[in-house]
């Protein structure tokens, strides 16, 4: 009773993404914009043929279809606050087309390579999070560098959130212990 009271009355902050359209359900690309190689690139409706594959989203309708043969990329600039913390998380399948191995795929926050993936095999969809990314301006990169020959990478429900400050933290735990001890006085 005393949790679900301080659930209603003190409910833990939502953030929201700062990333645009990280779910790809616009069906294109809205949002990001792509380097080098661009061929076998799309935001892929779930259940539809993408070179001979079935495309699959994580969640949704849509994901995006990614397979340049030559090294390509795809990067958002995010608008963020210098000295703050976020978290990625995001989920990627893979699909060699029956094909071994040969592909790499690498995530850079502001230049800085934070994952790097290389002859990833054949999967599902998995999760990836990634915490603790420091901005260091108010504009901050965030990339996808990504080659597969001959297959494709999977990217879906990509999400940027800010981490939440150790003191708002502090403050929240502090405030349902005084209530706790208010509440245990009482009866």
């Amino acid at each position: 009773m005393l949790i679900l009271l301080l659930a209603v009355l003190f409910p833990l902050p939502v953030s929201a993404t700062i990333i645009v359209n990280g779910t790809f359900e616009t069906g294109d690309l809205t949002g990001w914009t792509q380097t080098g190689e661009t061929f076998a690139t799309a935001a892929c409706l779930a259940g539809t043929d993408f070179y001979g594959r079935p495309c699959t989203a994580h969640s949704g309708q849509f994901a995006l279809a990614y397979g340049p043969p030559n090294p390509g990329a795809f990067f958002q600039v995010l608008t963020t606050q210098p000295g703050h913390t976020y978290r990625l998380d995001f989920y990627l399948r893979n699909d060699n087309y029956g094909q071994g191995a040969a592909n790499s795929l690498s995530v850079l926050w502001d230049g800085v390579t934070v994952l790097a993936l290389a002859n990833d095999p054949d999967h599902d969809y998995q999760e990836f999070f990634i915490g603790g990314l420091l901005a260091t301006t108010a504009a901050t990169t965030l990339q996808f560098d990504v080659v597969n020959v001959p297959g494709a990478f999977f990217i879906d429900d990509l999400d940027v959130l800010p981490n939440p400050e150790p003191g708002s933290w502090l403050l929240l735990a502090s405030g349902i212990v005084l209530i706790a001890t208010r509440f245990i006085k009482l009866n």
